[in-house]
């Protein structure tokens, strides 16, 4: 990587890159200029990167490329949902790193991230020296059902807050009536924005209280972007059929790229059959189960993440 730009030291540098089809994917630089490079994939699909993912790495000797993906976060446009899909996300991925002049770097993804990090190191794994991989979402219509469905069962009052909004859809159309409620901005979508966003937190942190404050118009905007995005790729399982993500995940394994997986036992969205699924098709990945549920800040996901980027070189 060249580095005529930064002096050798503690860097935090922001930049726009222009796609070629009218989009501009927002790109964050932080951590030590000369450090590893270190690819992070944001989750959701939707929810944008934030400078809190880079709590367990070490910004001195760590360099952080963050990726708002198309639509999310401060990519712009906001929210377009056209020529926006998985493969689509691949390319800017491979444009950022060829626009850095980085070679190889380590990525690393949790959740809808991991899935994308999973699928980028089959899809161009001379890229890729290493995967760390968190709380691996597969996009399988078992993952979106435990979201959108069973959660009527097991978080009722939040559930039906939401499906109140939508007209009381069947349950099966719910996720499809949610995303036709986000399209138009209005004062509606942020309810439903709002609705979704809780129901999220009571299922993956159902010890904090859901408070309901009213949002700012900017606010209840944002939610219904990262909601929006995220109900377009679900619709679709994010674009991935079960036999494309094997075979990136064996093409990753046959070019000789390892990591490690960390996943809460109690993980109350991807379950842990997932990590079988990971060991089954790439053995290279070393597999480590925490007492935890879904979310990179939980202390033992924490932890066991600190101590998988410490072998990062």
């Amino acid at each position: 990587m060249h580095h005529r730009e930064f002096p050798d030291q503690r860097i935090q540098h922001e930049f726009f890159l222009r796609t070629g089809d009218s989009q501009r994917i927002f790109v964050r630089l932080i951590g030590h200029a000369k450090g590893t490079a270190v690819l992070l994939l944001h989750g959701g699909p939707g929810s944008g990167s934030s400078l809190g993912m880079s709590a367990p790495f070490d910004l001195d000797k760590h360099l952080l490329i963050m990726i708002d993906q198309r639509g999310c976060g401060q990519s712009r446009p906001q929210g377009r949902l056209r020529q926006n899909n998985t493969q689509q996300l691949l390319n800017d991925i491979e444009r950022v790193r060829q626009h850095l002049h980085i070679k190889q770097w380590h990525v690393y993804g949790g959740s809808w991230g991991a899935t994308l990090a999973l699928v980028y190191a089959g899809a161009h794994p001379g890229a890729v020296r290493s995967l760390v991989l968190r709380s691996l979402f597969l996009a399988t219509p078992n993952e979106v059902r435990n979201l959108l469905y069973r959660t009527r069962l097991r978080r009722p009052k939040a559930w039906q807050h939401l499906a109140n909004l939508t007209e009381d859809a069947p349950v099966q159309d719910l996720l499809t009536m949610v995303h036709k409620g986000l399209q138009e901005a209005s004062p509606k979508a942020g309810k439903i924005a709002q609705a979704y966003s809780n129901l999220e937190r009571a299922l993956l942190m159902p010890y904090k209280p859901i408070r309901q404050p009213r949002l700012l118009p900017a606010q209840a905007q944002a939610l219904r972007i990262k909601y929006l995005v995220q109900t377009h790729y679900l619709l679709q399982h994010c674009f991935l059929s079960r036999s494309y993500l094997v075979q990136q995940a064996q093409r990753a394994y046959q070019h000789g790229i390892s990591g490690v997986a960390i996943h809460g036992k109690n993980d109350p969205l991807c379950p842990v059959s997932n990590m079988a699924w990971l060991q089954r098709h790439m053995p290279s990945m070393r597999v480590e189960m925490v007492p935890a549920q879904h979310l990179a800040h939980e202390p033992a996901i924490h932890e066991a993440l600190k101590s998988a980027l410490l072998t990062l070189t």
